[in-house]
């Protein structure tokens, strides 16, 4: 993990310069920033000062750094299997449980997406604390979540009917890929470059990510849907794809 707060470095040049020495004692090989940061470019020239490799998540982000800085940038993608053993206990009370798991960072659009969700009339709203909601959705509603360690993550996030991740913006959006993974729809925008599935692409995306009401109605189309299938299918192009970038990768080092 590199100092930073939020996508501001909390490193002078000097530090910077002095941090990545450090890490190149320490053996480090290569460094992936998931997404721009406002210091990347000058990090980039200093990292390969010192030859260490250079990654990024997404395909737009390599394609636009190598144009600008004029060197080789390596792309990366993070993928999950579900552990062996996770036990997902699903909801039995006859609601529609939608899990928003995003940060109340400005970026990840919760406000929207609970309001969204608060417009399907049988819902439950599992968030993360804290909850900022209570201007527009009873709190009865909303089921707050903290102190989550993996595990109990995963377990929370497969007992749902319905995840939404439907950022502003996104630098990958695990959640998305975690969520499918484990058998239950995620809706998401189109700005994390998630999907390759070109069927998925079009029933989860959402176009409108700043309307609830465009969201809400998104998710009664999706909860009426079997693709479970239609997972499989993207995960195992996801895992191929991953695997063609490793070994890129592993190439480059």
């Amino acid at each position: 993990m590199l100092p930073q707060l939020y996508s501001s470095t909390l490193l002078s040049k000097e530090q910077a310069i002095k941090f990545f020495k450090l890490l190149k004692n320490k053996g480090a090989k290569f460094i992936v920033f998931s997404g721009l940061l406002e210091y990347a470019l000058s990090w980039i020239r200093e990292i390969y000062k010192l030859n260490i490799k250079f990654g990024v998540v997404k395909k737009g982000l390599k394609e636009t750094l190598e144009h600008l800085d004029g060197v080789s940038i390596h792309r990366l993608i993070p993928v999950f299997v579900k552990p062996e053993g996770l036990r997902i206990k699903k909801f039995n009370d006859k609601k529609i449980h939608i899990g928003i798991f995003g940060n109340s960072s400005f970026n990840k659009n919760r406000h929207t997406q609970v309001l969204a969700a608060s417009l399907l009339e049988n819902s439950l709203i599992h968030i993360i604390a804290p909850n900022e909601f209570g201007y527009a959705v009873e709190s009865d509603r909303i089921i707050t979540h903290e102190n989550l360690n993996k595990e109990n993550f995963l377990q929370l996030l497969g007992s749902t009917d319905i995840n939404l991740y439907v950022s502003y913006s996104e630098s990958w959006g695990q959640i998305i890929t975690e969520s499918i993974s484990l058998g239950v729809p995620c809706l998401a925008s189109n700005n994390s470059g998630v999907f390759f599935n070109k069927k998925l692409r079009n029933i989860l995306l959402v176009d409108d990510y700043d309307n609830p009401f465009e969201i809400a109605n998104q998710i009664k189309l999706v909860l009426g849907m079997d693709l479970k299938n239609d997972y499989l299918d993207y995960l195992n192009t996801l895992n191929f794809e991953v695997k063609k970038l490793v070994d890129e990768f592993k190439k480059g080092i």
